[in-house]
């Protein structure tokens, strides 16, 4: 049951709220003053029906229906520009569904649990009472669900109908049948003969295929022959080819030794030009030496100097302590002398 439904922008409902009473609810007002329009957002709602922007109101704005159901269940349905979606609110927690087309999702369907004998057009006739017998009969056949009950007989029938077309089409193929048979009764004197030449037909095919294969011999035997010839001549030949790998072999021993010489050669060029190189540096022998002993002495000098540079170095220092050491002498003295008194205080001597 509906418990209170709101409409925000559908037709001239820019924000309508009816809060409905167990039982039958009637709604009262002027013509074109929405009531007509209260069913159409149900229907819209229930049936995603119409789906163009009639609905929408003039002000503007995203299209929503919103109706409270039993159980505390909230069905929202919302349409804007890009979007046109279902929500179902129950038990705290909130389904989305996007409606495609027409279609209805299955959720929301079971959560209203109405169809179109729960919602009527403003113009439509009675329910049921302007209808026919065969129509009223056929309404409560389907509430029943005998409609399936008939339309599982209709099935029946038509299959019935259907296995009879095919018999019937299958008896005048078995007599078509039939008569062609007896076009060909005279063939049952001719499977003698049949069998015969299949059993010639046999013989002919082993002869054609040992025939086959005695030529394949034949050429085999042939191939052997020829086989034979050319090694009898590369047999004769066996002497001749003997001589000749020995002078191959002979040869590359002649050409192993020069390449060998060769490299001895070379390597005596080499050892020749660093015997030069070597006398050249003998030959400057004595001149380095004596520039060995000039660097020597030079170095040895060096050192010396070094050490007497040191040592001007160290008397430079002392001298100038020295000097330091006789001037702070001098006046630790004058300070005494101007401090200690005339008569020594210790021997009773005078200064």
């Amino acid at each position: 049951m509906i418990k209170a439904l709101h409409l925000f922008n559908f037709q001239s409902h820019k924000a309508s709220h009816l809060e409905l009473d167990p039982g039958m609810n009637v709604v009262i007002g002027p013509s074109d003053s929405g009531k007509t329009a209260i069913i159409r957002a149900l229907r819209w709602l229930v049936w995603n029906r119409p789906s163009g922007d009639d609905i929408q109101s003039n002000w503007g704005g995203d299209t929503t229906v919103e109706i409270n159901i039993e159980g505390d269940q909230l069905i929202f349905k919302g349409k804007s520009a890009k979007n046109n979606e279902y929500h179902l609110t129950a038990n705290g927690k909130v389904q989305r569904f996007k409606a495609f087309g027409t279609s209805v999702p299955e959720e929301i369907q079971q959560a209203l649990n109405l169809n179109e004998i729960n919602l009527q057009q403003q113009l439509d006739s009675p329910f049921l009472l302007s209808n026919t017998p065969g129509e009223v009969a056929k309404h409560f056949n389907k509430v029943a669900h005998l409609d399936q009950i008939d339309s599982g007989l209709k099935n029946v029938q038509s299959w019935l109908r259907e296995i009879e077309r095919t018999i019937s089409s299958k008896q005048e193929q078995l007599i078509e049948a039939e008569e062609d048979l007896t076009k060909f009764a005279h063939l049952d004197k001719f499977e003698i003969e049949v069998e015969i030449l299949e059993r010639l037909q046999t013989d002919l095919i082993t002869k054609v295929n040992q025939t086959r294969g005695l030529k394949k011999l034949v050429w085999d035997s042939a191939e052997v022959s020829d086989l034979i010839e050319e090694q009898n001549k590369i047999t004769k030949a066996g002497p001749l080819v003997d001589k000749i790998l020995d002078w191959h072999i002979e040869k590359n021993q002649t050409n192993q030794e020069s390449v060998e010489l060769e490299g001895l050669i070379q390597e005596i060029e080499e050892a020749e030009k660093d015997i030069k190189e070597e006398s050249k540096i003998l030959g400057a022998e004595k001149s380095v030496t004596s520039l060995l002993s000039l660097f020597k002495e030079q170095t040895i000098k060096q050192n010396t100097c070094d050490v007497l540079q040191k040592l001007v170095e160290r008397v430079v220092y002392t001298t100038e302590g020295q000097k330091l050491a006789e001037n702070s002498s001098k006046r630790l003295q004058t300070e005494f002398n101007a401090v200690f008194p005339d008569v020594c205080p210790l021997c009773g001597k005078l200064k």
